[in-house]
């Protein structure tokens, strides 16, 4: 017993002079550095968790122009549509960090918050803000968000004109491979929407030469070869569409509805207007 007595003070012993100098190495940190630690120690939990937000405050406690803990504390909010609260903490990121952080808010508030125009705000300030680099909110081209967040808004020629724009500087830059396939779908739906059915159909089969299973560009170019009276074109875009739907090859989100999305539904009440006639 005395022996194990002796180990367990031993053991316990070395413990306290390990936790005495982590201590001493944390105490000597910047506050950056502190900040730092938390933030990387909240990777270890689950996004949301109690145990998650007690490293961030602690990273933001440490230093409160800590812009990176902000707007990861705001993400699991804005994920349960509780925008109140993460807007406080996303804008206050984006105070400190605007380059950082307008983007992912622009975002935010694009396919979430549905506030179009503090979208576009955003996104024209970062444009402004990074005249020599092409920004990617959310991993998405600036120019292909701009063009859809007027479209959500109904402003459809200046939509075109970002899309548009989207579409010259990434071919510009990397080659029209580069392009988001989004971009000539959503450019397609807005010639659609104005009842310019070939040039929508154009950006449709542009879509399509990108992306064989691309079930929603079948989908609308069923519809705009139904508007120029191609029945026969206009039903075999739809089966297509329904192929690959089933196939599992469609757009969807967790946590919002996208713009334009389509359900089987959709295809299929499309069809029986269509295909049976």
């Amino acid at each position: 017993m005395r022996v194990f007595k002796k180990i367990g003070l031993v053991l316990l012993s070395i413990i306290l002079f390990i936790s005495f100098l982590l201590l001493m190495f944390y105490l000597n940190k910047s506050t950056r550095e502190k900040a730092e630690f938390w933030f990387d120690a909240q990777g270890s939990f689950r996004q949301g968790t109690i145990d998650e937000h007690w490293c961030l405050d602690r990273s933001i406690e440490a230093d409160s122009t800590f812009h990176r803990a902000y707007m990861e504390k705001s993400v699991a909010f804005n994920k349960r549509g509780q925008y109140s609260e993460g807007f406080k903490l996303l804008d206050k990121a984006v105070e400190i960090g605007p380059v950082e952080n307008l983007g992912y808010r622009g975002s935010i508030k694009l396919y979430m918050h549905h506030d179009f125009n503090g979208a576009i705000d955003d996104f024209l300030r970062l444009d402004l803000l990074t005249p020599n680099v092409t920004d990617a909110p959310w991993g998405e081209d600036i120019y292909h968000v701009i063009g859809l967040s007027y479209k959500q808004l109904g402003e459809l020629d200046s939509a075109k004109k970002y899309f548009n724009k989207s579409i010259i500087e990434k071919t510009k830059l990397l080659g029209e491979e580069w392009v988001d396939v989004k971009t000539f779908l959503y450019f397609g739906i807005v010639e659609y929407e104005l009842g310019n059915y070939q040039e929508s159909i154009e950006l449709f089969d542009k879509a399509i030469s990108y992306s064989k299973t691309f079930t929603e560009a079948y989908y609308y170019r069923g519809l705009a070869h139904k508007e120029i009276n191609k029945p026969i074109e206009s039903c075999n875009d739809l089966d297509s569409s329904y192929l690959y739907y089933n196939k599992g090859y469609y757009s969807t989100n967790p946590y919002y509805e996208l713009p334009n999305q389509i359900y089987l539904s959709t295809i299929t009440n499309s069809m029986d207007s269509v295909c049976l006639n």
